[in-house]
C-alpha cells in the first residue's frame, strides 16, 4: 500500500511540474493533433478556442476562449506558459478573418504576447511555399495568404523570441509514424514540387510530433525549414537531425 501511495505521489508531482504549452488554433485538425501529441509527451496544455463549442475537454488541457486577433485573450492564455505553438491559418480571402488579420496581425499579436509572458520558444506551423526566398507580393491567391504568412514569419524572426518555423508540405489526414520524415529547405521544396502532389505531404500527427520535439531541442532553435513524409527515410531519423539544419535557410 505504501508503495502505491508513493508511486501516486510521484505521478502527481510530475504532473504538477509539467511545463505548459499554449496552442493557438487548437480546435483545427492540426491543432487537435498537436494538443494530443503534447499531452502524450508530458506537457500541460492551454488551448485557445475561438468557438468554445469546439473545445474538447481532456485531462491536462485548459481551454481559453479567444482568438489571435484579440491580444487580451492571448495574454490570458499565455499566462504561465513556457512555450507556444501556432497552428493558425485563415480560411477566408477577405473580411476580418483574411490572411492580413490572421496570418500576419494574428501572428504579430501572438509573438508580442508571448514575448511579454516570457515564453521560451515559439513553434509556428507555416507552409512549405512561404518564406522570403520568393517575392509573394505578386501572388494574390486567397487574399495574398503566402505574402501575409511570410510577413508573420518575418516578425517572429525579428522578435528575439527563439523560434522554429515548420513549412508543412501539405497536410493529410492519415496515421502518423508510418514512414520517415524529411527536413529540408523551403527553397528546394518550392523548386521541385507541386502543391497537389500528395507524395510530398505530411501526415498531421507527424507534423504534431515534429512541433512537440522542436520545443526543447536546441538544434531546432531559430530555424525555418520544410517538412514532409519520405518513405525512403527511417521513421525516427529526423529526431536527431535538427542540429544539422542550416540556420541560413529562409
Amino acid at each position: 500500500m505504501r508503495t502505491i501511495v508513493f508511486g501516486l505521489a510521484l505521478l502527481l508531482s510530475a504532473a504538477a511540474a509539467a511545463e505548459t504549452v499554449f496552442v493557438a488554433g487548437a480546435t483545427g485538425r492540426t491543432g487537435q493533433a498537436i494538443v494530443a501529441r503534447l499531452r502524450a509527451d508530458g506537457y500541460a496544455v492551454t488551448a485557445l478556442a475561438r468557438d468554445p463549442a469546439k473545445a474538447r475537454p481532456m485531462p491536462g488541457v485548459r481551454w481559453v476562449t479567444g482568438n489571435v486577433r484579440d491580444i487580451d485573450s492571448l495574454r490570458r492564455g499565455l499566462a504561465g506558459a513556457a512555450y507556444a505553438i501556432s497552428a493558425i491559418g485563415s480560411v477566408e480571402g477577405t473580411g476580418p478573418n483574411a490572411p492580413e488579420f490572421v496570418d500576419f496581425a494574428g501572428t504579430r499579436n501572438l509573438v508580442d504576447a508571448a514575448r511579454a509572458a516570457g515564453v521560451k520558444h515559439i513553434v509556428l506551423i507555416g507552409s512549405g511555399r512561404t518564406g522570403p526566398h520568393i517575392d509573394h507580393s505578386s501572388r494574390p491567391t486567397m487574399g495574398y495568404v503566402r505574402y501575409f504568412k511570410t510577413k508573420g514569419e518575418d516578425y517572429l524572426k525579428a522578435s528575439g523570441v527563439p523560434y522554429t518555423i515548420l513549412g508543412a508540405a501539405g497536410l493529410v489526414e492519415k496515421l502518423g509514424g508510418q514512414t520517415g520524415i524529411r527536413l529540408f529547405s523551403r527553397a528546394e521544396y518550392d523548386a521541385t514540387t507541386t502543391s497537389t502532389d500528395e507524395m510530398v505531404a505530411i501526415a498531421i500527427p507527424d507534423i504534431a510530433a515534429v512541433a512537440s520535439a522542436a520545443l526543447r531541442d536546441p538544434g531546432a532553435r531559430n530555424k525555418a525549414f520544410a517538412v514532409m513524409n519520405d518513405p525512403a527515410r527511417p521513421i525516427d531519423a529526423w529526431r536527431a537531425e535538427f542540429a544539422a539544419l542550416d540556420p541560413r535557410w529562409p
